[in-house]
């Protein structure tokens, strides 16, 4: 595969995740973690971390506040991502805690709300991401923090599409409505976000490519729906197709999705067609549903996912 086209991974509401292995855990009672790990977290920070894993090139942004903030740029620095984040002048960066169960293959998450942002926030974000004029990738993962305005966020999109850069959009609630009305964005989102996005309920492969027809449609763009042990739809061009991973045994799905916006954003900067990257997509989030931690999956595990993950054409 030639090398990947730079990819910008924003998180607008990064995150210290503290994993916690505890075997038997249960509300209520004290338990003792078997393993922790802590991290620089946030989806955008996991798409960095698993496409560096797949041999690509990525940079961190978004925001981050506080000592908390600090330690979180200090461990993704560490680990040789590449950070340039923008700093909030109050308030302090979240804590997600991760309870991993390895005997009942459950996981429970704690997320906190984050710092909250303004306007000049998100105008002093743009400036950071914009700064740049090669045309890379521009990927915006996870919610927004508090107060953060859906205008500034519109704005921005806008703005990193009309300089020509391939920009996608991986979050939920009112922010993916907005993001879904502006132009040229492609959307990457799961089942349960797609039907709350459309009012259409996903029960297939076949109503999966229905509803990312829709969203391609008004997007003028990729649109592409995760299922989870079920696979992905992508749509591209008036076609769809579903990728489909072989059966793993789940340590944890945290950071999957991210795992798998990864490979298909590394794949397609890269030049694959969107049908091998839709599949090494898909091998991403299983080789990363095998291990502990956003994006911490070897490329052995992926190479092996690959070489199982099936493709075929869908009718939407």
């Amino acid at each position: 595969m030639t090398p990947s086209m730079l990819i910008d991974c924003v998180t607008p509401n990064a995150a210290l995740d503290r994993t916690l292995v505890v075997p038997g855990y249960q509300q209520g009672g004290v338990f003792r973690p078997q393993k922790m790990i802590l991290a620089a977290g946030g989806k955008g920070i996991n798409v960095a971390r698993a496409a560096a894993v797949l041999g690509g090139k990525a940079r961190c942004f978004g925001f981050v506040a506080g000592h908390s903030g600090r330690l979180l740029t200090d461990l993704a620095v560490h680990e040789g991502l590449l950070c340039r984040f923008t700093p909030l002048a109050a308030g302090e960066t979240r804590t997600c805690t991760i309870l991993a169960d390895p005997d009942l293959g459950m996981t429970t998450l704690v997320n906190e709300a984050g710092a909250a942002t303004a306007a000049l926030d998100w105008a002093r974000l743009r400036a950071d991401l914009l700064a740049d004029a090669e045309p890379r990738m521009i990927c915006f993962c996870g919610s927004l923090p508090p107060g953060s305005p859906l205008d500034s966020f519109a704005e921005l999109l806008g703005d990193c599409a009309a300089a020509g850069h391939s920009v996608w959009v991986d979050t939920s609630g009112a922010a993916l409505m907005t993001a879904s009305k502006v132009r040229g964005v492609n959307l990457k989102v799961n089942d349960e976000e797609a039907s709350a996005l459309t009012g259409a309920p996903i029960t297939s492969p076949e109503t999966a490519a229905a509803t990312a027809s829709h969203l391609a449609a008004a997007s003028g763009a990729f649109a592409v729906i995760t299922l989870g042990k079920d696979g992905a739809i992508l749509v591209a061009g008036g076609r769809a197709w579903l990728a489909k991973p072989p059966h793993i045994a789940v340590k944890s799905a945290v950071g999957s999705g991210d795992s798998f916006l990864a490979g298909l954003l590394v794949a397609l900067g890269a030049g694959e067609t969107p049908q091998t990257a839709l599949r090494m997509a898909a091998a991403a989030g299983a080789a990363n549903a095998q291990s502990y931690g956003g994006g911490q999956f070897t490329l052995e595990s992926f190479r092996a996912a690959f070489e199982a993950t099936t493709l075929t054409p869908v009718a939407g």
